[in-house]
């Protein structure tokens, strides 16, 4: 079975839509679909997960990493990319984050978006003075 049947059968069984799943797994409605189907629709070829999307669909449903690896045949395609390298305090806020519920997580996603909004429109009231000062 490859990872987008197994992914199908999950979401299915459990009655979770493709946003539900999306947003337990931290991806987009359309890399759901994606995955889903396995095909990557600009080269209408096989589609290939990383490692790291195995990792979040095994923590999104409740799965070991080895366990999900295990019902997934030889023929599924994985791409492996080193993982970023992050700070330790950005790793405590990526775990921090991945701790919390859905709901939790869209209400920072919400704040970080209004936050960036915000300095965003204060640089460009500020563009014509470097200093902000008026």
């Amino acid at each position: 079975m490859k990872l987008g049947e197994w992914l199908r059968n999950y979401r299915l069984s459990h009655e979770m839509s493709m946003q539900e799943m999306a947003d337990a797994c931290g991806f987009s409605k359309a890399y759901v679909s994606l995955l889903e189907k396995g095909i990557n629709p600009t080269t209408n070829k096989p589609f290939s997960p990383t490692i790291q999307t195995f990792e979040k669909i095994a923590s999104a449903t409740g799965q070991s990493i080895d366990s999900l690896l295990k019902v997934i045949d030889d023929e599924q395609l994985v791409t492996v990319r080193p993982s970023p390298k992050f700070s330790s305090e950005e790793t405590k806020l990526i775990n921090d984050y991945r701790n919390l519920n859905r709901d939790d997580r869209r209400t920072i996603l919400r704040l970080i978006s209004a936050f960036l909004t915000q300095s965003k429109n204060e640089i460009a009231s500020n563009s014509g003075n470097r200093y902000g000062f008026c």
